[in-house]
Order: C-alpha cells, then structure tokens, then sequence
C-alpha cells in the first residue's frame, strides 16, 4: 500500500489491554509510512475513538475488501447434509469470524420458522450479498446495547407506530417477532441505544419492515399477549367454586395494550368457562409442539373468535399481530420468522406456505390495472424460474408431446427463460436445430452460463437450477456471436445439433431468425394465469403473419383457453379465513368487484362447468378480438355471488394441463394461480337448473390484454342484471 491507498483491516486491532479499536473488514486509508519501522499510519472509517491513526503492519491489512463482522449474506444455492437437512438459497446469515490461513467463514445462520440460530463455516462461493438490504444501512456490526446480537430473534413489548402520509399508523403490535440486524442506520439512533429490527409483518402493510427501536423494548420471549395458550403455574380458587388446577390451559383473550386494566385468560374445563385476571407468577406462556387435526381446529376458531371481537372493535391490526404469533406455532413453524428471506421479500410466497401446509385456500387482492406482458414490463421482471422448472404439472405434459414430436424437427422457442428448458427438450428429444428467443438480458446471461459450464464439463454450477432431464451433455462449444449466442452438439445417437439463442423479442424485424417457412416446430410457454395475459395471441399472431413456419409444422401448445364458471357462496374453513386476515390487514372479508389471485380454489364451488371465456388457437393463428355469450344452467342449488376463471392449456390434443384441476389434488399444486372475482356483496339463492348468463369480451389486440365481463341471471326476457361491465387487464 501507498500513501492515500484504500485498505482494509485484516484482524481486530486492539488497545489498551485488549479492548477492540478496529473490527476486522473496517475500511481506512494510508496516511502515511514509517520508513524505519515498515509500519503503516491507518486513518479508519469507524474506530475508537473516532478519526484515530493505527500504526499497524502489512499483515494486518488487506488490499481487497475482506468480509466484515457483522455482514450479512445470503446463502447462493441449496446446502445439503448427510442427515438429510437442507439449507435452502436465499437464507441469510452473518458473519462472525474468518478463519486464519483459510478462506471460510464463521457465520451464524438466521433462525428460520422454528429452527434456532446456529453457526456454521462456509466457503465464499456459497455466499452472496444479501438482497433487500435497507437503504445507509452500513452491513457490518460492532457490540450492540443490551447485549443483543445480529440473528437474535426478538418481540416488541408495545405496539410500534410509524409516520404515514395521513398520520402515524401502527406497524408492529405487541409480541410481534423480528430479528435484530444491527445498528441503526443514523448516528442519532445510535446514541440512544436502538437497534435495527426487521419485523416480519408490517400490520398496515402485511411486508416485512426494518424498524429503529430502543433495545430496552425488546423482549428476547414470547409475550402473554392476545391469542396466546397460557398455563396454570399454581392453584386457583374462585368464589364460585370453581378450581383451576396446575397445568390447567387457557388462552389470552385481552391483554393490557387493549385499554382493559389487567391480562384477562379465559379457563375451560370442559363444563365451565371462567375469565379472570392473573395475579404474577399465576400463569405462564404456554409453547405449542404441533398439534391434532382436532386440536388444530379449535384453536383456529378461538383465534376467529377473537378476530371477530377485534373487528367490531375496529382493530383490524390486532387480528395481524395476534395471528403472526399463532398461526406458525399451531402448525409447528415456530414464529415463522424469516420465512419470506426465501420467498423474495413478500408476505405471499409465506402465506403461500401456510395454504400448502394446511392444504387451504388462498386469495390475493389483484389491481385491476395488471402487469404488462412479455412485449412490455414484464420481461424486466425477474420470475421464481427454480419453481417453474420443479411443477411437474407444468413439465410433464410438455415434455411428453415435445418426446412425440421433435425429432428432426428445426424449433422456434418463444421465451425461453434463463434455462432455455422447452429448446433443451426439443434438442434432447432429437430436433435439428433450435432457436431461442429471450426478451431478458439477466436471463439470457444465465442461460449462457449454463451452457458454457456444460462445455466445460461441469456439473455443480448447474445443478442448483437445472435438472437432470434437461442437461445436454454433448455441448462442444458455446460461441458469442454479434447477433446470437451459437451452442453446437454433437453426438453418436442424435448427431450435430444446433442452439441458437437470441436475445429480444421475436416481433422485432432486426431479430435474425429464420426465414419464412424455416420452421417446423414452434415451443413456447407464454403463458399467464389467463390465455390472453402474457401476449400470447400478439407475439403468436405475429409468426403466423411473417409466414416463420413451416405448413406442417407443429405447434405446442396448439391451444390455450380461460375457462370460466359461476360459483356459490365460499364456505371457507377457519384456517382459510384467518389466511385471509393475515393477507388483508385483519380483514376476513372478499372485497366484491375485486380481482383475487387464488390458490386451491375448491371445485366444489363451482355452480355450473366450465366454458371458454377466451379460446387461443396457436397453430392455425389467435383470433385478437374475442366476443362470447356464454350460458350456463346450475347443475345444483346455491347462493350465486361470484365467477372462477382458469387456465387450459391443449398441448397436442393427447396431453392437457388444467389449473384447477392441479390445484384441487391433495398431493398436486401448480406455478400457476387461479383467478377469483366476487361479483356480489349479497348472493342470490338459485334454484337447480337456474340460468345465468355470461357476457365476455377479450381485446387482445394490443397488450395489455383487457377484458370485460357482464353478468345476468333469470330466463330469456326476464333476465336480472346482477353485474354491468367489470373490467380488468393484464396479469
């Protein structure tokens, strides 16, 4: 290093008898060198005290920025164990030490759902910088106040406010878990001895939230607070006669934050109901293992009873906090904290958890407004790829109709993705050549790099995204053209093989594909939660007017339609409500008029089957404007308040994909979700054999794709208008 270098701290620097100045990784600068001791004069950004000069030797410095006590990472793929556990990308971890003469690290792995904190040594390759670090955030950590540490798993012991544009709004309620990260991000907050939280659920948001809090705030245990179980620690004796043994459980139905004077448990003991407010030491915070079916249930309806008192009350956040602090345990998750660091940030993918555990359904309010598709903002949208390429009700039906049509065939692959995997079928299927088309700059890089390592030989670098049925082993060379990346294979069995993989979009003239009539088979996977939402009719309507393909050429998938039917009154069960409430702000209600994502939409409340709302012919070209009338007669009783719409998909008229049919198996799921609209506030009873009537209009046109949908009830010249023009577009 040089006078005015940038350099960083290899190890502590201590003083005074030991007492931590530097913390290994701080950064400094070369002020000066002591030409008769070879000793350097560092100035470092944070010491103690601050701005003080260290003479320090050049083994206690590097040149590159070494990792830092108190950084958070992330882990970059899957670890595995030989017991069968696995830590799953995405997990985030600190750092606590380095080890000398080698290059692993010391981390402590944050607590995720019920497992603890603990620490283990890892390599830098299987790491990464976090993502979704809070902005100043300066991702390294000294000592914290109260003794607390990065990873510590924490609960606030009072509700937590935040100012909003109409006034301070309650984000985090009583007993809500977080994780402490470190030190808050300004001098001021520092000074008065806060530390950075991030709490799971932000109760007027639902997403996490890093939050400033005093240390003295936090409670390293769980809270007696509103919907927990609590224990009997002694004996109790009522006026009344009634007696509460040790060991006798009750739950918390209000607590001091509620404006009541004292906790207040409620006792059953099979015959009789008793509340009372416990003395100290009487009760203690009862910790559920996971529980019976039975045992799960009425749980659940104490908990939907509470949140029924909080919703004449108006304390929707309540219902929020007292659910983040009792649903994960009841199904044996522990807090569920850290649940959404591997679902990318968001409170869905961990709702999601919880529909999957309790085989349940899920709604998620939609704008209307939706996402632009794949010619618009959507292919700058990163996508879960990992789980698309695992939902073998997706793959499975692909792969068999590519198996029976492929070989020799010369393939256009329409959005190929960062795995190119409906190109790699075609290709290990025994097509010519294929070309693959990628609108995603991020993806097609990954995609390169898949298919270098696979040149090179390697194998590790794929198997974290990658699966066995995909992988090409006969890549012999992988070359950066100026219009394409060109992979070429060779093989004994299938001979040479081409890969050509471009990046843009297939409408763009400039693209040098093929031309007309080069192609004899076409692949693409363009598809939304709709037929119509990802811009399937324009980019397919697109080839077929370029004249691209051949006129025997096939096309999978040859159709796409959006199936529609008219639906009863839910009958949700408990666990579906309070998901609901956890997803809405405290909320149990469907909001009418609302556009809902949907998860495990039951069949069963389906009033009529299915008809086509919008129908996509890909082999002979998409019709762009849709007009339909659909009539439907009930095929049974019911209270008629809503539609269901969901995606078909026609691979090669032997191999079909049904959403709804995927999510209705008790071993099955999809990638895909369902779309569900409450049409009315207040159902209409109908008869068996009652007629409604479904107007539809799908203007696919230009993208976004809008829809219209008008709905009538009763016979021909009799019919009551129950819904005018609801519209929607996009994703």
């Amino acid at each position: 290093p040089k006078p005015g270098s940038a350099v960083y701290a290899a190890e502590h620097l201590t003083v005074n008898g030991g007492r931590i100045a530097v913390r290994f990784g701080a950064s400094g600068v070369v002020q000066e060198i002591q030409e008769s001791s070879g000793l350097f004069i560092v100035t470092f950004a944070e010491s103690i005290p601050p701005g003080q000069k260290f003479a320090v030797s050049s083994e206690q410095l590097e040149l590159a920025a070494p990792y830092r006590q108190g950084q958070w990472l992330q882990l970059k793929s899957d670890i595995s164990f030989r017991s069968k556990r696995v830590l799953r990308a995405g997990q985030p971890c600190v750092v606590r030490d380095v080890r000398c003469g080698s290059a692993m690290l010391v981390v402590r792995m944050a607590p995720v759902a019920a497992v603890d904190a603990f620490d283990l040594s890892v390599s830098p390759e299987d790491v990464e910088a976090l993502v979704g670090l809070p902005a100043s955030f300066s991702n390294s950590c000294g000592a914290l106040p109260e003794g607390f540490a990065p990873a510590d798993i924490v609960f606030a012991t009072a509700d937590i406010a935040v100012q909003g544009p109409s006034g301070p709004t309650v984000a985090v309620g009583l007993g809500d878990v977080g994780m402490v990260f470190g030190e808050p991000t300004t001098p001021e907050a520092r000074s008065k001895g806060e530390v950075l939280v991030r709490f799971e659920a932000r109760q007027d948001q639902g997403n996490p939230v890093f939050l400033s809090v005093l240390a003295k705030s936090l409670s390293r245990s769980p809270l007696l607070s509103c919907g927990k179980r609590a224990e009997v620690k002694k004996p109790l004796q009522f006026p009344d006669g009634f007696v509460a043994d040790v060991g006798s459980v009750g739950i918390v139905v209000q607590s001091v934050v509620d404006g009541h004077e004292a906790d207040v448990v409620q006792i059953h003991d099979g015959t009789k109901e008793k509340s009372f407010q416990p003395l100290p030491g009487t009760v203690s915070l009862l910790h559920d293992p996971k529980v019976t079916s039975d045992e799960l249930e009425a749980r659940l309806r104490e908990l939907e009873t509470l949140a029924t008192l909080f919703d004449a009350a108006g304390k929707h956040g309540r219902t929020v906090s007292m659910l983040e602090q009792n649903l994960w345990a009841a199904l044996g998750m522990g807090t569920g904290v850290n649940l959404s660091f591997l679902a990318h940030q968001s409170k869905w993918p961990r709702l999601g958890t919880l529909s999957l555990e309790g085989k349940c359904l899920t709604l998620k309010t939609t704008s209307a407004e939706g996402m632009d598709g794949t010619l618009g903002g959507e292919s700058k949208v990163r996508f879960d790829h990992e789980a698309l390429i695992h939902d073998a009700t997706r793959v499975d039906p692909y792969a068999a109709a590519i198996r029976a049509a492929a070989k020799g065939k010369t393939v256009l692959d329409i959005g190929t993705g960062p795995v190119c995997f409906l190109a790699r079928l075609c290709l290990r299927a025994g097509a010519r050549a294929a070309d693959a088309v990628e609108s995603n700059t991020s993806s097609v890089e990954r995609a390169v790099g898949f298919f270098e390592a696979e040149a090179r030989g390697e194998t590790s670098s794929t198997g974290r995204i990658l699966p066995s049925w995909a992988a090409l082993p006969n890549v012999q060379e992988v070359r950066r053209e100026e219009h394409a990346v060109s992979v070429r294979l060779t093989g004994a069995e299938l001979g040479d093989q081409e890969l050509q993989l471009f990046c843009g979009l297939s409408t763009d003239p400039d693209l040098r594909l093929r031309g007309r009539g080069s192609y004899t088979m076409l692949v693409h996977e363009i598809l939304g939660d709709m037929a119509g939402n990802e811009d399937a009719a324009l980019v397919l309507d697109d080839i077929h007017q370029r004249g691209l393909l051949a006129p025997d050429s096939v096309v999978i998938p040859r159709a796409s339609s959006t199936l529609l039917a008219p639906t009863e009154v839910l009958n949700r069960t408990t666990m579906e409500k309070l998901v609901h409430r956890l997803g809405h702000s405290g909320d149990g209600d469907i909001k009418p008029l609302t556009r809902h994502s949907a998860r495990r939409f039951p069949s069963a409340a389906l009033l009529a089957d299915a008809q086509a709302l919008e129908l996509l012919d890909f082999a002979k070209g998409p019709q762009l404007l849709q007009e339909r009338t659909l009539e439907f007669r009930t095929t049974r009783p019911g209270d008629f308040d809503g539609v269901h719409m969901h995606l078909h998909v026609d691979l090669d008229g032997a191999n079909s994909i049904d959403v709804l049919g995927a999510h209705s198996g008790p071993d099955s799921d999809s990638s895909w979700s369902t779309v569900y609209v409450r049409l009315l506030s207040k159902p209409m009873a109908l008869a068996a054999g009652s007629r409604i009537v479904c107007r539809c209009r799908a203007d696919l046109r230009d993208r976004p794709a809008r829809y219209r949908l008008s709905v009538a009830v009763g016979e021909e010249g009799s019919e009551q208008h129950v819904c005018d023009g609801f519209e929607w577009s996009g994703g």
